[in-house]
């Protein structure tokens, strides 16, 4: 039972800052996607502004 639960010590930090890890790069994927979808809306914005005043 020694041996085991040794192991287990070596093993659950590994396991711990691979899924910390994972986390970090799930959450940098999202806050990419945001940035990539308020890029869109801010050019779309642009383009109704531009739009807007050449009719006015």
């Amino acid at each position: 039972m020694v041996c085991v639960s040794l192991t287990f010590k070596v093993v659950q930090p590994i396991i711990e800052s691979k899924l910390k890890m994972l986390y970090l790069s799930q959450r940098l994927n999202l806050i990419n996607e945001n940035i990539d979808i308020y890029r869109t809306f801010n050019l779309v914005m642009l383009h109704f502004v531009d739009i807007m005043s050449s009719y006015a």
